[in-house]
């Protein structure tokens, strides 16, 4: 059956009411020490419970790994397209 968009719903939810796995593929967002990684697609590899941050490795394998707070981390369900 084909999609309707028009009877599709957005929900938000904050990252601090879910649990996150690891492998979970993100994009960073608000960050304003390292903004250049804002917008970049990657997953999270591991996580640091004294700092309450993850380690995300992302798909440009010209960035460094970067640690990010819960709140500076979007959930990617549908991943954009490669172009």
């Amino acid at each position: 059956e084909p999609r309707d968009t028009q009877e599709e719903k957005t929900f938000t939810v904050s990252t601090e009411d879910l649990l996150l796995a690891l492998g979970l593929p993100v994009a960073c967002h608000g960050l304003e020490s390292s903004k250049h990684l804002n917008g970049k697609i990657g997953d999270l590899r591991s996580y640091d419970k004294g700092t309450d941050s993850f380690e995300i490795h992302f798909e440009d394998k010209h960035i460094k790994p970067f640690s990010a707070k819960r709140g500076n981390i979007h959930i990617l369900l549908d991943l954009p397209n490669k172009e």
